[in-house]
């Protein structure tokens, strides 16, 4: 699910993060580094990130945007790009005109799909092509259960059948957990906002508001029954995936000062600190122990992926 603070990584109100120190935990394929970008125009923006496979990460976003004064506004060009193993690669966005941005991107084994600035799109294997959408999407995901446009306001979800989409209901209290729209319900006072679902059983993530003062929780559901997750004191949890080995993976910070985490069931591990970048949208490539991370760096903010390939 794309949460909110997606959009609002960069100005997030500053504080102290104080963590305990924790023990190690499993290995994974290797240490936390950021990707060099592209080279993108001035004014740059990635909205979002998506993984199909290790050759088959996407992001997209905007380049050349000027918000105002004293130069003339500009909402700027689309950016949408493939990691493919060993760089970027940029594919032709057929049928796009005038400027914006791409804020969605949507990637499963098969499937790539991109949204925004009026476009929605399909990828052939060699450039996107439009597609009509369903009425009032704001929303596109892809997983194992398939590709998904959602209209929230109309509590429907329409699955991509190859050729047109299907609709269906959004389930009660439905929240998008890495390979489908399921009901998440732990008994927690406040909002569930994130949720990841997996080999490990379904996690959620309740009040992860970077502007309140409520410490966010952690659940998990195994064999139909809901446990609270033991939290580090001062680990403020953000966001979180799960790879295919079903170790959970977690952003934790304020500000853009966030760390990556891990949690195998018992211990929770600090795997990358926040002296390089931010880290606050995470996502598990299909099949394998990677993640891949977005958010800003310092000391200007500028957008920076990393991950663990």
């Amino acid at each position: 699910m794309r949460i909110l603070l997606r959009r609002i990584g960069g100005l997030l109100l500053p504080a102290a993060l104080g963590v305990c120190l924790l023990a190690p935990g499993t290995a994974h394929a290797a240490a936390w580094h950021s990707v060099p970008l592209p080279f993108l125009w001035w004014q740059n923006r990635i909205e979002d990130i998506a993984a199909a496979g290790p050759d088959n990460v996407w992001i997209g976003g905007v380049q050349g945007y000027v918000p105002s004064l004293p130069l003339p506004a500009s909402y700027g060009n689309p950016v949408v790009r493939r990691w493919d193993g060993s760089g970027w690669k940029e594919y032709p966005l057929n049928g796009w005109t005038g400027q914006g941005s791409i804020s969605e991107v949507a990637a499963r084994p098969g499937e790539v799909w991109v949204m925004g600035g009026g476009y929605f799109a399909r990828f052939d294997g060699a450039a996107f092509q439009k597609v009509v959408p369903p009425p009032n999407v704001s929303d596109i995901e892809a997983g194992t259960s398939g590709v998904y446009a959602t209209a929230w306001g109309e509590g429907t979800a329409y699955k991509w059948n190859g050729s047109g989409w299907d609709a269906s209901p959004l389930p009660p209290n439905a929240l998008w957990t890495g390979d489908a729209y399921e009901t998440v319900d732990p008994p927690a006072s406040e909002p569930v906002r994130a949720a990841a679902n997996g080999r490990s059983g379904l996690y959620a993530l309740a009040d992860l508001d970077p502007f309140d003062d409520i410490t966010p929780r952690v659940w998990r559901k195994t064999a139909g029954s809901w446990s609270e997750v033991p939290i580090p004191a001062g680990l403020l949890i953000r966001t979180i995936t799960q790879d295919a080995t079903g170790t959970l993976w977690a952003a934790a910070g304020v500000s853009n000062k966030y760390s990556v985490y891990t949690f195998d069931g018992t211990t929770w591990t600090k795997r990358y600190g926040p002296d390089i970048n931010g880290v606050y949208q995470l996502v598990a490539v299909p099949g394998t122990g990677t993640v891949w991370g977005r958010g800003f760096g310092a000391p200007f903010g500028d957008p920076q992926i990393t991950t663990n390939a």
